[in-house]
């Protein structure tokens, strides 16, 4: 009987959106049979700073981390596996938090990301949430992404059997 609505907080005309694709801002629920408001989350008062970060223009590093499942991946251990496939990506601007040891806090940064649209979702898994594979910019934070040295590599997503994207191989990424 409730609903949540967002209502996405845009910068410079761009929206920000989760980690995982979804619109990323104000959430308010609403009782459907009341018609009133309910409940209200990600009211704040924010302060921004723009900061210029370098953003990673190799379509193959990019495109290894799609193929990984980007930010936002979370699935269930199964048996089952599909290949999954990416249409062409849209740019984007993702919420970011970013852990500082020294204070022991964290800043949300907007950085800009690619979002791959998963374009044959599976209808035979009814809890196959994913609807898109995000890939952050910043070279920085796409480092996190990726396998680092003493860690084995990430194999704990087993219903991505393969992801193909032949329009997104012949990409151009661009600062």
């Amino acid at each position: 009987d409730v609903i949540s609505v967002v209502y996405p907080i845009a910068i410079e005309g761009q929206k920000i959106t989760e980690s995982n694709g979804m619109d990323f801002g104000l959430h308010v629920n609403v009782d459907i049979r009341k018609m009133k408001g309910q409940g209200v989350w990600n009211l704040f008062t924010n302060q921004y700073q723009k900061s210029n970060y370098e953003t990673e223009t190799d379509a193959n590093r990019i495109l290894k981390i799609a193929e990984n499942g980007g930010s936002g991946w979370y699935q269930m251990p199964t048996e089952n596996t599909r290949t999954l496939n990416l249409g062409t990506p849209e740019k984007i601007y993702i919420s970011h938090y970013q852990y500082v040891p020294e204070t022991g806090l964290s800043n949300e940064l907007y950085v800009p990301a690619l979002k791959f649209p998963v374009t044959n979702i599976p209808t035979d898994q009814p809890y196959f949430y994913q609807r898109f594979i995000v890939v952050p910019l910043v070279k920085e934070i796409l480092t996190q992404y990726e396998p680092q040295p003493g860690q084995p590599p990430v194999t704990n997503m087993p219903l991505i059997k393969e992801i193909t994207s032949p329009s997104a191989r012949q990409m151009e990424v661009k600062n």
